[in-house]
């Protein structure tokens, strides 16, 4: 295993599932929604958000390149956009109110970030 990650399994599974099924519960009824964003966003989402010279952008992102010009915004397409597995979550919601009028105003989110940084002690990557 990479450094950071652990196997989920028996008791401390089902535990850890079970306290992730009563998360979207608690929030909902203090009129929160659920926003997922994708996983793999454009460099740009980043970049503009964060800015060019932070260590996010500079040192802990992984990146893809996109070889095809299929991005839904016609804005950030290109022959060969780089596209970058999200580091955090708040740049991809804001890209998401930005593109979208009826987005709502109290959200949350969660999901899989990556980050190429030494894991803090006892959290854990996935």
């Amino acid at each position: 295993l990479a450094r950071g990650c652990r196997d989920w399994f028996g008791r401390e599974q089902r535990t850890r599932e079970h306290l992730l099924k009563q998360i979207p519960a608690c929030l909902s009824l203090s009129g929160y929604q659920q926003v997922e964003c994708p996983v793999l966003e454009p460099e740009t989402c980043f970049t503009s958000q964060l800015g060019e010279t932070s260590d996010v952008v500079q040192k802990e992102m992984y990146y893809a390149e996109h070889k095809h010009s299929t991005l839904q915004n016609s804005s950030i397409a290109s022959s060969k956009q780089r596209l970058v597995l999200r580091p955090e979550g708040t740049a991809g919601v804001i890209r998401a109110r930005l593109n979208h009028a009826e987005f709502p105003r109290k959200v949350w989110y969660s999901g899989p970030m990556f980050r190429h940084e030494r894991p803090q002690s006892n959290r854990f990557r996935r």
